[in-house]
């Protein structure tokens, strides 16, 4: 019994040490709403989104394994094979679905489409040389830092690499263009390779934010069961856990769900408990009322309008401020380093 116990308490301590690695809880306030960049908004919370799904994960596999007393948290978990042969698989703690370099993939090439779209209409809107010099010079910085890790195929690897590779041959072809109107002319021929990236992004992280949706919402429920079994040993000998395919995603598919569980934690929860049931609630709620959708909508129409365009970068990053969240629904998924 004294085993149990203490094995017990340092479960609790990893799990509390995991959920205080989250994304959620690496929130910064952002500057005021009417000076905020809202592509580096943008990136940095395509970053939270993906870190949060990890995180979610990650917490889910320690919490099913703190409900099934007899599993060891580590680099892999049991699985069941098609003929019912128990066998094992890297646990979510070891193969997290995203790597930091998949992640920056897409932190990267959401900057390069913004510093391109504000470049263009700078260059459509016959700005001061000055300013669509600083604007072209943000594109090469962009798609160079993109290219840098546009051919890492990490675990999640986005597969952009040719796409990127074309993105840094448009951005010199701009930087070496004569005049205006041979910038223009660039600009026209590369507007479908700038949809498609914008288009791959888009759907990306709409998917990543129902899938981050869903771990979040599961991770609630295993919290509230965690402190279920903890406060009756009735319940725990009853808990009969079933063991994942393993041929199952570490991400389960989302699915139609109701809303975000609401309320404290079960009263008479231990604090470790409470905490991590109100982090994952908190966590949902904000992924809940947070998309960039309207964003990545922005951009791609940014490039259609280009030569209708009035003002130069300001303008630009007005528009596309304007359909970014309120920071009160986004703060918290905002991770102090992107």
């Amino acid at each position: 019994m004294a085993a149990r116990l203490a094995r017990g308490a340092f479960l609790i301590a990893l799990v509390a040490l995991v959920a205080a690695s989250g994304a959620c809880t690496r929130a910064q306030a952002p500057p005021g709403e009417s000076t905020v960049d809202p592509v580096a908004v943008a990136g940095s919370l395509t970053v939270a989104i993906f870190r949060t799904l990890n995180d979610a994960t990650a917490e889910n596999y320690v919490l099913q394994t703190l409900i099934d007393a007899d599993a060891a948290v580590g680099d892999s978990q049991a699985c069941m094979n098609p003929d019912n042969r128990i066998s094992q698989r890297p646990s979510a703690l070891a193969n997290p679905p995203y790597s930091e370099a998949s992640i920056e993939q897409r932190d990267r090439l959401l900057r390069a489409l913004g510093a391109y779209e504000v470049a263009v209409a700078s260059i459509y809107r016959a700005a001061p040389a000055a300013e669509t010099g600083v604007a072209l010079a943000n594109v090469q910085r962009t798609v160079l830092a993109l290219g840098a890790v546009a051919n890492m195929h990490t675990q999640g690897d986005l597969f952009i690499d040719q796409g990127a590779a074309e993105f840094l041959a448009l951005a010199a072809r701009l930087r070496n263009a004569r005049n205006a109107a041979e910038q223009e002319s660039i600009a026209k021929r590369a507007r479908p390779l700038g949809a498609k990236l914008v288009s791959i992004l888009r759907v990306d992280v709409s998917e990543r934010r129902l899938e981050a949706l869903a771990a979040t919402r599961r991770e609630a429920g295993l919290w509230l069961a965690y402190g279920a079994l903890t406060s009756s040993s009735a319940a725990r000998k009853q808990h009969r856990p079933a063991l994942p395919r393993c041929s199952s995603p570490i991400v389960p598919a989302p699915v139609a769900s109701a809303g975000v569980t609401t309320g404290p934690a079960p009263s008479g929860s231990i604090p470790a408990v409470s905490a991590g049931f109100e982090e994952a609630r908190d966590c949902s709620a904000a992924l809940e009322s947070v998309s960039l959708d309207a964003f990545f909508g922005a951009l791609l129409d940014l490039d259609k309008s280009a030569p209708r365009l009035q003002g130069g970068t300001d303008s630009t990053l007005q528009r596309l401020r304007a359909t970014m969240p309120a920071s009160q629904q986004y703060i918290r998924l905002l991770s102090a380093s992107t």
